[in-house]
């Protein structure tokens, strides 16, 4: 071969090397430009139970997989009988979230967008422990003799805690029956689980139970006391604390626990609150027309309000918790009263003189004639006249203090059954028909104010009485709620056609529209004076 050809054949070469290149750059400048797409997304050929997520990001994923069940389903072969469930129905469940972060996990690199072929993502599943051990507890057949743990109730009658006995019986191991789920669910396909039944003793055991009474009225043993301003103290008793304290199973049901309601524990720290509390009066001045002082009308008097109830409540609910004795005191400060004035016209000094000696005279005659015709009419009147003669309004035997100072009060009269409202001496509404407590459940009796209200409620005994219990009731949406002591409370009874009698569990009973004319009328603090 020639020089000349030799030289041509390399030229040629060197050609189609450099155009290779060329493509080469090409081809890999388009490929990163393609993968660079699929930052934060899931690459080419990811599958999440057959379904393509290519192209879609975490979040697009979790929607698509929402409320999607696995498809998958348990057989439970138990004395020689099978059911077939979905393994939700067993607590296991997908979990949307955790499955779309797993199939858009993958590096978005050139050679995984471009080569990384098809790519079956598993779901992640989630277990809801207390479905699972639910589900096993009821696997127990019908006519065999389960399981059945202790319970607490608490005995309004006699003021303390009972204990119903667990009792052994047929049951699942609810730990082992966990673990064969969560085994065969994993495998996303369906399984069978053959249950054997063996002797369980219960989870809540009466030891359990009877130390958690035991726990709970050390707790109430305890010292609890509020201090106010002048050394005033308030002892909060046993039976107080019992209106908001329950004995009850734990979060796991593994162990009794005392349980403590936070909101009535802090209501009844405002009704401490509220026997200190005292409202402002303004005084009132007569000033002539020049501004100059005549004479005092009323007398201005500072109020008082307490500071720290939210503190106070606070200690009061972490001290029932632990059981640890709880001392308080309550801070205050002085609510000033206004000053407010009155334009009167000032006396003339000799206008003054001449009307005192004419109203003197004016009065001696009154007095002289009233005593005249009183001696008349006593010697002709007959009882019942004289009493009709009588202007001031007639004021129950059991009326507060309230009656005397012009403020609102709720008479409650278990005698006649009928409730009342006042202001000061005055009736402004009623009596009104209603219904009280029962025998055995008899309405509490005393001086008391409205520590809690509420326009609507559910009502229940759940936590003395559990469900099936001849004495347990609930009841849904009673409307306009006024707590005047513990659970006592004055309130709607749209359930009654007819008042006038004792039947209730302890609560007033009114007319749904009397209850609302109370309910707005009568402020939180209000004084209910309940009497025979």
């Amino acid at each position: 071969m020639s020089t000349a050809t030799q030289t041509r054949s390399r030229r040629i070469i060197l050609w189609v090397i450099a155009a290779l290149a060329v493509l080469a750059l090409v081809a890999t400048g388009g490929s990163m430009a393609y993968a660079k797409q699929f930052e934060g997304k899931a690459l080419p050929g990811t599958t999440v139970m057959g379904k393509d997520v290519s192209g879609m990001t975490q979040a697009e994923i979790t929607k698509l997989l929402s409320g999607q069940d696995t498809g998958v389903k348990a057989t439970i072969v138990a004395e020689g009988e099978s059911t077939a469930v979905p393994i939700e129905d067993l607590g296991v469940t997908l979990d949307p979230q955790a499955t779309a972060a797993a199939a858009v996990q993958r590096d978005a690199s050139v050679g995984n967008v471009v080569f990384g072929g098809d790519h079956a993502v598993k779901p992640v599943l989630t277990m809801d422990r207390k479905v699972t051990t639910d589900y096993a507890s009821g696997l127990v057949p019908e006519g065999r003799e389960s399981a059945k743990n202790a319970e607490v109730t608490y005995d309004p009658e006699n003021g303390s805690f009972s204990v119903t006995e667990a009792q052994a019986g047929l049951g699942v191991d609810p730990e082992q029956f966990v673990q064969t789920v969560r085994k065969g669910a994993s495998g996303m396909k369906d399984f069978t689980i053959t249950q054997e039944f063996t002797r369980m003793e219960p989870a809540l055991s009466t030891e359990k139970a009877e130390a958690a009474v035991k726990r709970t009225e050390a707790m109430l043993d305890k010292p609890m006391t509020v201090t106010g301003p002048n050394g005033r103290t308030f002892e909060i008793s046993k039976q107080d604390r019992l209106h908001f304290v329950t004995v009850a199973p734990n979060a796991d049901g593994t162990d009794f626990e005392t349980q403590v309601n936070a909101d009535e524990a802090a209501a009844y720290v405002q009704t401490m609150a509220n026997e200190i509390e005292v409202s402002p009066k303004n005084g009132v001045t007569g000033v002539d027309g020049d501004g100059k002082v005549i004479k005092v009308l009323n007398e201005k008097v500072d109020g008082t309000s307490v500071t720290n109830v939210d503190e106070v409540s606070s200690e009061f609910v972490t001290a029932m918790q632990k059981g640890t004795e709880f001392s308080a005191t309550f801070t205050t400060k002085k609510v000033p009263a206004k000053d407010t004035t009155t334009v009167i016209e000032a006396e003339k000094k000799d206008e003054k003189k001449s009307d005192n000696a004419e109203k003197k005279k004016a009065d001696e005659k009154k007095k002289a004639d009233e005593k005249k015709a009183a001696d008349k009419k006593s010697d002709d009147a007959k009882p019942e006249d004289k009493e009709s003669t009588d202007d001031k309004p007639a004021l129950p035997a059991h009326a507060p203090k309230e009656a005397t100072s012009g403020d609102k009060w709720i008479d409650i009269n278990l005698s006649n059954k009928t409730i009342t409202a006042y202001q000061g001496t005055q009736k402004v509404y009623g009596p009104i028909s209603m219904v009280d407590g029962k025998p055995g459940n008899e309405t509490a009796t005393g001086e008391f104010t409205t520590y809690l209200r509420y326009d609507k409620q559910d009502m229940t005994n759940e936590y003395k009485y559990p469900k099936g219990h001849p004495k347990y009731y609930y009841t849904k949406d009673v409307p306009y709620v006024q707590y005047f002591k513990g659970g006592y409370a004055i309130h709607g009874a749209p359930w009654r056609s007819s008042f006038g009698y004792a039947g209730s569990h302890g609560c007033i009973n009114l007319p749904v529209q009397d209850a609302k004319w109370f309910y707005d009328w009568a402020p939180m603090g209000t004084k209910v004076v309940s009497h025979r």
